[in-house]
């Protein structure tokens, strides 16, 4: 039953548990988290300038059949670059807080774009505050259409989707009354100027399991619209909507999930997230 459960999980979008990493941080279970933090930079998060220009791509392709169901099937000829979704949301969420970015001075080699890059993606978010200069581009975005490559391969690897240290706290339930808290705690980091990074799942449903950055809350009749940067839709922000009545989490249809309730909460956060 595991190995049929494993495989099927390899089927979602992001891939991003691990039972392995679920089981090792079950067994030290905690709400250990950091208290409020202060602002992450002095200005917002701004999609298609502090996001990446290349996607995660999806290993498998959906859609609807004849008979209305949602079905997925394995991509032909494979992805080069995807499961990345954890690293990818955290590693543009360092990027916004502690690289900057100067057009003016002169392009650097890629050996010290690397060293750059490697800088920025060591560092926890939300803590230290230290200033990673990346010269001869205006921002993230123009940064990734020349360097690619060289993100991918130092930005993280798919196994940090696998076994990012919070993916434990989905196979655990979630109350209405957390999600509420949740939903709550997420329009206070977006006003501090501190990207969240949204783990969202179904479990033990297996239809979506996947990491964005939420950086911009609306305030909606019905309750609150967080626009996310989805490392798998690179030239679109996605809308998830917070049901205040309901307190459920909606995620919109996708090209790798049909949409509707999910479970969400916050990674990178702690000692345990």
């Amino acid at each position: 039953m595991l190995l049929v459960w494993w495989s099927k999980l390899l089927k979602t979008s992001c891939r991003s548990t691990a039972l392995a990493g679920a089981v090792v941080l079950l067994a030290c279970t905690g709400c250990s988290t950091t208290g409020p933090r202060h602002s992450c930079n002095d200005r917002p998060f701004v999609f298609g300038e502090d996001t990446f220009a290349y996607a995660n791509e999806t290993a498998w392709e959906y859609g609807y059949d004849a008979e209305g169901k949602w079905r997925g099937k394995k991509k032909q000829p494979r992805p080069t670059y995807s499961l990345h979704c954890v690293p990818m949301s955290r590693s543009a969420r360092q990027f916004f807080e502690y690289a900057r970015f100067e057009p003016a001075l002169p392009r650097q080699s890629e050996k010290e774009y690397k060293r750059a890059i490697r800088t920025v993606v060591g560092l926890r978010p939300g803590k230290e505050r230290p200033d990673v200069v990346i010269a001869g581009y205006t921002n993230l975005n123009h940064f990734s259409r020349d360097h690619a490559r060289l993100l991918q391969e130092n930005c993280g690897g798919a196994w940090q989707s696998y076994f990012q240290r919070g993916n434990w706290r989905m196979t655990l339930p979630f109350s209405r009354k957390g999600q509420a808290k949740t939903a709550k705690r997420l329009k206070a980091e977006v006003r501090k100027n501190c990207p969240p990074i949204l783990h969202v799942a179904r479990f033990p449903q297996l239809s979506i399991n996947h990491t964005v950055l939420v950086y911009e809350c609306l305030e909606a009749q019905s309750g609150l619209i967080l626009l996310a940067y989805d490392p798998n839709e690179p030239n679109t922000p996605i809308a998830i909507h917070y049901d205040q009545q309901l307190r459920w989490f909606i995620f919109p249809q996708t090209k790798y999930f049909a949409g509707g309730k999910v479970n969400a909460y916050p990674i990178y956060t702690g000692l345990f997230f």
